[in-house]
């Protein structure tokens, strides 16, 4: 493989919006990226990534009858280019992944080629533009759903017949392995962690000989041997669903997640569970009946009715039923507290017949909608401290994904995400909502230009460096600018944004 330096454009492509304009509403616009993708047939549409404090990686990939390329950009946290480049790739190699980690960022490549498990990676200096290639050997069949980077090893993890299993390789002595406690039962990997001593913690959703889900913690040191695995599993008719850890510094670690009483796909409820380096553990559960703010997502009436029903069965002695698809997806520390974020949706079907009516015959997946985002505040001794909601409107999605990020401002949280090309945000504080939902459009490159209507695709927010985001996607774009006639440019855009 081969890399080819092209030299940067000298226009810059920097938009600073904020030192000339006043922050709108809770979040400031301080820079856009556009690159115009027009004439591009051959190319997949560009894919970005986050290097923290590095900047921004965009891929793509370009085909042609003899040769294909990873064209690659890097911006740094200005939106501004550093270089642009290319490497030479076998057209057997599909690009399955890529991560960053410090200054380098890795490319996971799997073969298309019948009978080929093996994987290649390539890993880049962002700094040098120097990058290595390693061929990652494997003798299953792996499609691969996460890539994860210690200081001495490539995590690469997927299922084989629906049973879990990560493959371990060794960038010290070139050899790949799976980790032991894998390859037994059908499950589900709810989360794998690395840590900068090269710990790496593991955990996965399956059945026990019950039939009740339980999660399985692995840890295993740097170079994948199991240090210890416990499972942790819920009292009497519960089931846990999905988890998420962090390990606090004497080793124990803090487990919270959803719960159901029966084996279905809904929860009714989150835990928060203690593991202790013993394999010790003790679990707290809350319905989401318990929250104060749980079904803020109603309108007004619906809720008051939700709620005196659910004081009216309590006063009864009777348990609570109301359960949700609940997707789990981030814990952190906050302060005092552990934040558990996670969004409510459920399934949408149609149902149609030979000519295009509905009917009550077949029916059609019709992607996924989500009801409203719900956070949740535990103390350090896991009781429940407080819970805050965020309506979610006009998401549907064929992926389940996080849309709803957090933003922290000293005592204060905000909760955002991007619909097309319109960011929502809400500022609480504790039980409180500080600033109902509020709009935002997101800034084009030129005054000049205009966004046509439903002309905004695959659009995301992400996490960068803390405080800040960018928002990304595709975009049409009509520009009039004088001496110009561009209708209907396809640009990729990518906007930095700072929670205010």
């Amino acid at each position: 493989m081969s890399f080819t330096l092209i030299k940067s454009v000298s226009v810059s492509v920097l938009l600073i919006l904020c030192l000339a304009l006043p922050c709108l509403g809770q979040i400031a616009q301080l820079d856009r990226y556009e690159l115009v993708l027009d004439n591009w047939s051959t190319a997949g549409n560009p894919v970005v990534t986050s290097l923290g404090e590095e900047g921004i990686l965009i891929h793509r990939r370009i085909s042609d009858k003899t040769k294909d390329q990873i064209e690659l950009i890097k911006l740094d946290t200005a939106l501004g280019e550093n270089w642009r480049g290319s490497i030479n790739i076998d057209k057997s190699l599909a690009i399955s992944r890529i991560v960053s980690h410090g200054h380098r960022v890795y490319l996971l490549l799997r073969t298309v080629a019948y009978g080929n498990f093996d994987f290649n990676v390539v890993a880049l200096d962002v700094h040098t533009r120097e990058y290595n290639s390693y061929l990652v050997k494997n003798l299953i069949p792996l499609n691969p759903t996460d890539f994860k980077i210690t200081t001495n090893a490539l995590l690469i993890a997927g299922y084989f017949v629906n049973s879990p299993v990560v493959l371990h390789f060794s960038l010290t002595t070139g050899r790949s392995r799976l980790l032991p406690g894998f390859f037994s039962e059908p499950g589900e990997i709810n989360q794998i962690k690395t840590y900068n001593d090269g710990l790496i913690d593991i955990i996965v959703s399956m059945r026990n000989l019950q039939r009740k889900k339980v999660l399985w913690m692995r840890s295993y040191t740097p170079e994948g041997d199991l240090i210890h695995a416990t499972m942790l599993q819920g009292d009497a008719e519960k089931n846990l669903m999905f988890g998420n850890s962090i390990r606090k510094p004497d080793g124990t670690q803090i487990i919270a997640g959803s719960f159901g009483v029966r084996n279905t796909e809904y929860s009714r409820g989150v835990f928060f569970a203690e593991l202790n380096p013993q394999g010790e553990h003790m679990i707290k559960y809350y319905t989401f009946s318990d929250s104060e703010n749980f079904f803020k997502f109603l309108k007004p009436r619906h809720e008051t009715r939700i709620k005196a029903r659910i004081e009216k069965r309590k006063q009864k002695g009777k348990k609570n039923r109301q359960s949700f698809r609940f997707l789990n997806h981030e814990l952190q520390h906050y302060g005092d507290d552990y934040l558990l974020l996670g969004e409510a949706f459920y399934p949408r079907y149609q149902y149609l017949n030979n000519f295009g009516y509905a009917t009550r015959g077949d029916r059609i997946f019709d992607g996924y909608r989500y009801t409203h985002a719900a956070l949740f505040a535990f103390d350090d001794h896991g009781a429940l401290d407080w819970d805050n909601a965020f309506e979610i409107n006009d998401i549907k999605t064929f992926t389940l994904t996080q849309f709803v990020k957090l933003a922290s401002k000293k005592d204060k949280l905000g909760m955002l995400y991007l619909e097309d090309n319109v960011l929502r945000t809400k500022t609480i504080y504790r039980n409180e909502v500080l600033n109902s939902k509020s709009t935002i459009e997101l800034k084009l490159k030129h005054d000049s230009g205009f966004l046509k209507e439903k002309k905004t695709e695959s659009s995301a927010l992400e996490y960068w460096y803390s405080p800040y985001f960018f928002a990304h996607g595709i975009q049409y774009i009509q520009d009039f600018r004088i001496g110009s006639n561009r209708s209907d440019q396809k640009v990729l855009f990518i906007n930095k944004l700072k929670y205010q």
